[in-house]
């Protein structure tokens, strides 16, 4: 949970166990039109001051600092509303890659909202590209972890009629499957420790579940020295290197290395041989349109 500069919620004892389900609270700082997720900080960012300040505080505390919609825009009515980011410099820990909120709302006037919003799933297109390509560009100088995000807030329309994308809604859509080292233990403390150290490595991949669930996705390497490594990892460019590929469903198979397609192919594993260093990652689709997105694995 990540409400506009507050921590209201775990003030209020949302933060932890309940049964089964973890939540954990963060804020989304957004005083300005750059927005920035702080995750695992005791206390509020100070909002008040640069974005690359902002990003600053939080990486010296040890914190997570995403990036949000970095590319978002919209225009219901006449005026169009920006929040693109400018930073691009700051020591932020990732970026969110895909939006849903910002992805359905691109396209959206106020002739075509109500319409829209009855088939939101018909309209959705992906992550913006100029967002992947910044991405490509960053992860050849430096980690920087992909996420997927809502940007849901189940807004209510005037005497309640309505509710804009309830939040049981969208929490079934564009999901974040985050992998840890160890199970999650019954201390949450120890177990919000353990899913920030996950996000920091990378350790994550973005699926949009009413296509197909991603549960099942694995993007490993191995290099000569038996060396094995998995998405968001270093791994020692010792040939041959081999990379592995699996998904819960046949799909389209795209390995992209430093930005640029290195190989293609339809099906549920794909075995790619790399000859080359560099950052490479993968993307699926299902019946032409974006699915899955792995964070890369670095080949050094």
């Amino acid at each position: 949970m990540t409400d506009h500069n507050t921590l209201r919620a775990r003030e209020k004892g949302y933060e932890g166990w309940h049964d089964s389900l973890l939540v954990a609270v963060g804020e989304e700082v957004s005083y300005s039109r750059e927005h920035c997720l702080s995750l695992g900080l005791p206390r509020r960012v100070n909002g008040r001051q640069s974005t690359r300040r902002i990003v600053e505080d939080i990486d010296a505390q040890r914190g997570v600092s995403i990036v949000v919609h970095p590319h978002g825009r919209y225009r219901v009515l006449f005026r169009q509303k920006s929040y693109f980011w400018r930073a691009w410099d700051a020591p932020f820990t990732g970026i969110e890659l895909w939006s849903y909120m910002f992805d359905w709302i691109r396209d959206v006037r106020y002739y075509n909202l109500l319409f829209r919003h009855a088939n939101p799933d018909a309209w959705i297109q992906g992550p913006f590209p100029e967002t992947v390509a910044a991405w490509d560009q960053l992860t050849q100088q430096r980690k920087v972890t992909a996420i997927g995000g809502l940007d849901v807030h189940a807004k209510k329309l005037p005497a309640g009629l309505l509710v804009v994308f309830p939040y049981r809604q969208l929490f079934e859509t564009l999901l974040t499957y985050i992998i840890t080292d160890t199970s999650l233990t019954g201390d949450p403390k120890t177990a919000l420790a353990s899913l920030y150290s996950a996000l920091r490595a990378g350790h994550c991949y973005l699926s949009y579940e009413p296509l197909h669930h991603g549960k099942g996705f694995a993007f490993c390497g191995r290099n000569a020295d038996g060396e094995e490594r998995m998405m968001g990892d270093d791994l020692r460019f010792v040939p041959p290197v081999d990379l592995q590929v699996v998904l819960p469903t046949a799909a389209e198979i795209r390995v992209v290395r430093d930005g640029a397609l290195y190989d293609q192919a339809t099906g549920q594993t794909r075995a790619v041989s790399v000859t080359t260093p560099g950052v490479y990652r993968v993307e699926a689709r299902l019946d032409g349109r974006p699915w899955l997105y792995s964070n890369p694995m670095y080949i050094k």
